[in-house]
């Protein structure tokens, strides 16, 4: 099982007058390197706090703004890429009518939106570009159905998820890890999150999220196009996830993207070189299945530890 990530490889050239330059982006370090007169670009990683997706965000978006100028396109351009895929999902949440549901990251054209609204749930769609929101209201506004839709120019990062009983998140979302530890905080119990994972080529493209660090219970259905959707039910195991820890919580009752203060550690010398100490920050980032080793970071270095160390390092 990889890290809670996946790489995200691309190639980048820039031709000078005389010569090429390269460009390499070291993810430790950030620093920029330029190699003159080098026939063979050089690879840029891009780590997970980057949340740029260059190519395939740019020609997704591309192509939802030509959906709204031109309705025709629009309508064949979400039949093709998201009936099939939220009508799936829908079956998989199987969420009572006027549910009140909210759509991270709905873009320029709120195709999601649109298909859940269409099935008698109440539909708030937000995104953090102004651009979007734009797009957004003035496809709907031309629409000859009215959905009742609600458009919201706001980061997913500061949204107050506790008045929604689903909350749907986009695929190319990029702090995804972030928005689902709030959501699973606020939303109420017995709430549903979806949220679209990449499978396959996509992982190079699309943040991947690691569902084994779930404790929560969850259901997973593939989609076309290397992707998947991902079901999360808010449980009695979450309500204490919240700021105000349970003073027994250990890092084995965290989950992906949480972030704790640790209490208590064993004695151990390996562990205080780590920085594994009390007082000291530490976040969840995935477990392997089976029983298998936690990966944390601590001081911005990622460990893999034990499961019985694990247990024994209290948070809070």
């Amino acid at each position: 099982m990889g890290p809670l990530f996946s790489k995200t490889e691309f190639i980048c050239r820039e031709k000078n007058e005389d010569s090429s330059i390269n460009f390499s982006i070291n993810k430790n370090n950030s620093k920029m390197e330029s190699i003159r007169d080098n026939p063979y670009p050089s690879k840029i990683d891009i780590s997970k706090k980057t949340s740029l997706i260059f190519s395939s965000g740019n020609c997704v978006k591309f192509l939802e703004k030509l959906g709204c100028k031109v309705s025709p396109l629009g309508t064949l351009y979400s039949k093709i890429f998201y009936k099939s895929r939220v009508d799936s999902e829908i079956k998989l949440t199987d969420l009572n009518k006027n549910s009140n549901i909210l759509v991270v990251g709905s873009g320029p054209l709120p195709s999601t939106g649109i298909f859940l609204a269409r099935k008698g749930y109440n539909v708030t769609c937000a995104d953090k570009d102004d651009v979007a929101i734009k797009y957004a209201k003035k496809y709907l506004s031309n629409m000859k159905e009215d959905l009742g839709i609600i458009i919201v120019k706001e980061k997913g990062e500061n949204i107050d998820y506790s008045k929604y009983d689903a909350v749907w998140i986009a695929l190319h979302v990029s702090s995804k890890p972030e928005i689902l530890s709030k959501a699973l905080k606020e939303i109420k119990k017995g709430g549903k999150i979806i949220f679209r994972n990449p499978r396959g080529k996509l992982k190079k493209l699309y943040p991947n999220i690691d569902i084994s660090s779930f404790n929560e219970e969850h259901k997973v259905t593939k989609q076309s196009i290397e992707q998947e959707s991902i079901l999360i039910i808010k449980d009695n195991k979450s309500e204490k996830y919240n700021d105000k820890f349970d003073k027994n919580l250990c890092v084995c009752d965290l989950y992906c993207g949480q972030e704790a203060t640790i209490l208590g550690s064993p004695n151990n010398l390996t562990l205080n070189a780590l920085g594994m100490r009390r007082g000291k920050k530490i976040r969840f980032e995935s477990k392997q299945p089976f029983g298998g080793p936690f990966l944390v970071s601590i001081n911005g270095r990622r460990i893999a530890i034990d499961k019985e160390i694990a247990e024994m390092v209290l948070v809070g």
